[in-house]
């Protein structure tokens, strides 16, 4: 997050070591190849047509990438759909914001904000929806 907040880009080095970090953790689980070759790529295939529309950056979907390495579908698809109520909220208070204090109105948000909030809130709630 801090790397998208400062350069607005998502290091692959970084990606890279999440997914040696999620496949060393799995270590004492070994999935067979084509289930973790499946929870590498299911997040890539379903966000893929919000990248082509210019709805997520590719670190976005990278990093949903990597979680998926670590989390359950379900946890993850948690992660998700929260992100998305996260990100809107802060488009709300902007627009709220700009009305009010007659801003220009930014359209761009560092989307990492919003999945590490949903990550958080579903990590302590234990999932939330």
């Amino acid at each position: 997050m801090l790397s998208d907040l400062k350069t607005e880009k998502v290091p692959n080095g970084l990606i890279l070591v999440g997914y040696v970090a999620g496949f060393v953790c799995r270590v004492h689980s070994p999935p067979d190849v084509l289930s973790a070759l499946w929870d590498v790529f299911w997040p890539i295939l379903l966000l893929y047509p919000l990248f082509l529309i210019k709805g997520l950056g590719a670190g976005d979907i990278k990093l949903f990438s990597v979680l998926s390495v670590f989390y359950h579908f379900s946890i993850l698809t948690q992660i998700m759909i929260l992100s998305l109520y996260v990100g809107a909220g802060i488009i709300a208070l902007r627009l709220i914001y700009t009305r009010v204090f007659h801003t220009k109105f930014e359209r761009y948000i560092h989307y990492t904000v919003c999945i590490l909030a949903a990550y958080l809130i579903v990590l302590t709630q234990g999932g939330v929806l």
